[in-house]
């Protein structure tokens, strides 16, 4: 099977689950005007109790102000998974030169991917982060989101 590329430029979020933004204030606080995101990433898997494997790089921190924005984003992408399969989900986060690269990673057999809410690239850009999608028809599908250190990535790609 060939893969195609598609790009999409999203515009602004407008329906992501919020089941968890207000609970343990002290894991959200933002020291410094920078997130954590092996924590963030910990407290959001802790509260929503879903099947993971997962590895997290040390010091995998962004410069941004409030968290909670992002703890919606990454719920509805987990939700959003949890809808395509029934196996783990598995997620690594990486420290890169220029930033830093969350994965979510699945199983899948469907034969085409549900659509993703069309607003979240701009939701990412308060993080400066994009969002990559690779889908493999009957095999995986894998949501990317990539931070940039003050740099805001304008288009996402869609590979099928």
């Amino acid at each position: 099977m060939s893969k195609s590329r598609m790009e999409y430029s999203w515009t602004s979020l407008s329906r992501y689950s919020p089941d968890m933004v207000n609970s343990n204030q002290e894991i959200l606080q933002v020291t410094d005007s920078s997130i954590d995101l092996g924590n963030l990433l910990n407290f959001i898997l802790d509260k929503k109790k879903v099947d993971t494997n997962l590895s997290i790089a040390p010091e995998c921190k962004i410069n941004a102000g409030d968290p909670k924005p992002l703890v919606k984003i990454i719920n509805y992408l987990i939700n959003y998974l949890k809808k395509i399969t029934k196996e783990t989900i598995n997620i690594s986060l990486n420290t890169q030169t220029s930033g830093c690269l969350l994965c979510f990673i699945v199983s899948t057999d469907l034969k085409q991917l549900p659509p993703l809410s069309d607003n979240l690239n701009e939701a990412l850009k308060e993080y400066f982060a994009a969002m990559r999608v690779v889908f493999e028809e009957g095999k995986y599908a894998q949501i990317i989101l990539i931070f940039c250190e003050g740099q805001v990535p304008n288009s996402v790609v869609i590979e099928v």
